[in-house]
């Protein structure tokens, strides 16, 4: 009876198998896609000022660099384009593009600046040590916060993205064969149809498809995470599945670094532009 009791409250992930798992996800992984990171981006940022930002679009994988939101955004955009190529100008302007990252910005620092105030630094007394050290420590208002969060920006904003995303990505390319059966079929009765407008596209479309397989693939686990996190509380910290809790999270914050991180080499596949600037300003500047 007792051992069958102790088997039941251990938890399903040991302290040791944690400690390992978090050197392998977290130090080293991340490690490595982090710094491959802040060498993309720092690229991206470089390329794009130098492209300008009269276009919406390199305002917006510009701002990809912030959120998930954008890549929902990039897809709606490239979508009118496609739909409604006269008014998307009027619809979506270079202003308001910029204004739309700037307060999407805003909007996802204020959502994660409570994390600051439930997370502290302080000096505790450790008897063990015979001294005080710095660690963090958290507040009581820890468990609310998380779960405000977890609705928020997992349930939430997450959700809106994922579904943008595919309805978008889906119109787009379905719109995209139809325009280009229907160019093919008028230039082989040689009533006009340019095939390089139609080339065009598909380079755009295929940029927009490979942007957002990419945030799917490694942002679905994040938001599965996120809704277990909301139906079943003993996955917070504190709780008593704890230890999965931290190892989800720390492959979750893998895969959002790896999306961080690739996207430099999707647009210097797919963009001559920004191919002919990285080339010129990395590879050819002398």
């Amino acid at each position: 009876m007792t051992s069958s009791v102790s088997e039941q409250a251990a938890p399903l992930i040991s302290g040791e198998d944690l400690g390992i798992a978090l050197i392998v996800t977290v130090v080293g992984l991340c490690g490595l896609f982090s710094l491959l990171g802040i060498v993309t981006n720092v690229t991206n940022l470089v390329v794009f000022a130098k492209l300008g930002f009269q276009d919406n679009i390199n305002i917006s994988l510009m701002g990809e660099l912030i959120t998930g939101l954008i890549t929902a955004f990039i897809t709606f955009e490239r979508c009118l384009c496609i739909v409604l190529p006269l008014r998307v100008r009027t619809i979506i302007s270079p202003g308001r593009t910029k204004r739309l990252v700037v307060s999407l910005f805003l909007l996802l620092f204020c959502l994660f600046l409570p994390c600051y105030y439930t997370n502290q630094l302080a000096w505790v007394f450790v008897p063990e040590r015979n001294t005080s050290i710095l660690k963090i420590t958290r507040t009581p208002a820890l468990e609310v916060v998380n779960q405000i969060i977890s609705m928020t920006q997992g349930v939430l904003i997450n959700t809106f993205s994922f579904v943008t995303v595919i309805i978008c990505t889906t119109v787009l390319v379905v719109k995209l064969n139809k325009k280009t059966k229907w160019r093919k079929a008028t230039a082989g009765k040689g009533s006009g149809g340019s095939g390089d407008l139609g080339l065009k596209e598909k380079k755009v479309a295929k940029t927009v498809t490979f942007i957002g397989a990419i945030f799917i693939v490694c942002s679905l686990y994040s938001t599965v995470v996120f809704f277990c996190l909301v139906i079943d509380t003993d996955l917070f910290v504190r709780g008593k599945n704890e230890n999965l809790f931290l190892l989800a999270n720390s492959i979750s914050i893998l895969l959002t670094t790896i999306n961080s991180s690739v996207n430099m080499f999707v647009y210097l596949k797919m963009s001559s532009k920004y191919r002919a600037v990285f080339l010129q300003t990395f590879v050819w500047s002398d």
